[in-house]
Parts: structure tokens; sequence; C-alpha cells
């Protein structure tokens, strides 16, 4: 018999797997230290997640839920589907940016490029599925665009996070965004005046990251991980 799903229970499950693998890093943290700092048994951890790497994927997945709901409580996901597309990957990339427990465990995932690559494939996936009925170039030039775009992105954004530089999120969004806008009929210009109109303006981002932090889980650790030993591995993350 198929054991029932425990939303609370694959939400801690994921909590827990965050934490650790910012303290501990992704390829040592283990089911069972998993398991313990969750409250959940082993077994259920690996029901709800059968591959470590998903533990990972379902923080983004997660994170992604939120803000949408956010988004859309103010209004802001209103538009086309780029628009709707351009103003989450503004919100989502400033949230990790700024949050500090999320951008060290952004830092850390995006350090191993397996992760990225699982990461890099649901950008792609709903850009592809946003723009394959819209496109002026052959399939396969779009394919190989929409790859270039997304991938230098998340290489110049991981950089910038362990460099601890300050980003301009916006600014390195648009060089993606009106790349892979350059595969449309309306042509570079066209497309970067589309970029331009969807930018959220700074007072409606920072309502935006209290609204998602306040229904994101809390920024303390659970209270099987030692805070000290979460300090030390964020140091650690900064001087790499």
């Amino acid at each position: 018999m198929a054991r029932p799903y425990n939303a609370e229970a694959r939400s801690s499950v994921i909590e827990a797997a965050e934490w650790l693998f910012v303290t501990r890093g992704f390829e040592t943290t283990s089911y069972q230290q998993i398991a313990k700092a969750s409250g959940i048994s082993r077994s259920l951890t690996q029901h709800y997640f059968p591959r470590k790497e998903l533990m990972a994927i379902g923080f983004f997945e997660d994170l992604n839920e939120a803000m949408c709901r956010a988004l859309d409580e103010r209004g802001i996901l209103d538009g086309d589907r780029f628009t709707r597309q351009s103003r989450l990957a503004q919100l989502s990339y400033t949230y990790l940016t700024r949050a500090s427990r999320a951008s060290d465990f952004t830092v850390d995932i995006f350090g191993s490029r397996h992760l990225t690559s699982q990461v890099i494939g649901i950008v792609y996936k709903d850009i592809v599925a946003a723009t394959q009925d819209k496109i002026s170039v052959p399939i396969d030039e779009a394919i190989e665009t929409i790859r270039f775009a997304t991938g230098g992105f998340f290489e110049s954004y991981y950089n910038d996070l362990v460099d601890s530089k300050e980003i301009d999120v916006p600014r390195k969004l648009r060089r993606a965004m009106t790349t892979i806008l350059e595969i449309y009929p309306e042509g570079p210009e066209g497309c970067a005046a589309r970029y331009d109109d969807s930018i959220i303006d700074p007072p409606t981002m920072q309502a935006l990251i209290d609204d998602v932090a306040a229904r994101f889980p809390s920024e303390e650790p659970p209270e099987t991980l030692d805070p000290e030993e979460v300090r030390r591995y964020r140091e650690s993350l900064r001087a790499r």
C-alpha cells in the first residue's frame, strides 16, 4: 500500500536538508543526518526523496511556489508569459541574493556542476515551453540560444555570490533575457524594451521579498543543528 502524502513532513525534510547542506555540504550530508534533524524516519525521508538531489531541487520548487503566490497577490503576474517569467526571475534571484540562508545554500548548490544543470533544466524547460510557438528561428537554434544564455547567467551569478559582490539582478538578467528574446520576431531592440517594461521597482521588490520571507521557513536553523557550525560554514563558503 502506498504511503499517504504528508506536506508538513515533506517540508520538514527539505528545511532540515537545506540547513545540513549549508553546514556540512551537499556531498557529505547523509540521509540519516537529514532524518534525525527533521524528526522523520529515514525510510519516510527516502520515500519522499529517493535521491538526495531531489531535496535541493525541492527547495527551489517550494521557493518558486512561494514567490508566485506573492507576485499573484500583488497583481504583478499580470501580463503576457514573458512578463510573468521576467518578474518571477527578478524576484527569485533578488531573494536568493539578499536572504543570507538562501544565498549560502545557493552558493553550495551552484558549486556542483551536476546540481546546477538540474536547476538550469527547470528554467530551460519552462523557457522552451513558453517560446516554442512564437519563435522566428529554427527550434535547434532557439534551444542553443536558451542554453547559452541560461548557462552564462548562472555561472556569472554564482561567481558574484562567492565573491560577495553587490549584484544588480535586473541588469544581469537583462543580458540573459534579451539574448533569449533574440529568437522572437521583435529582434534585440524590441526584446530589450519588453524586458525594461517588466522591471519591478525597488519598493515593490522589497515588499515582495518581505512577503516571501514571511511565508517561507524561518531563518533560524532546526534545534538539532549547532548555530556556531552554521556560522563557520557560511564563512568557509565566502572564502572559496
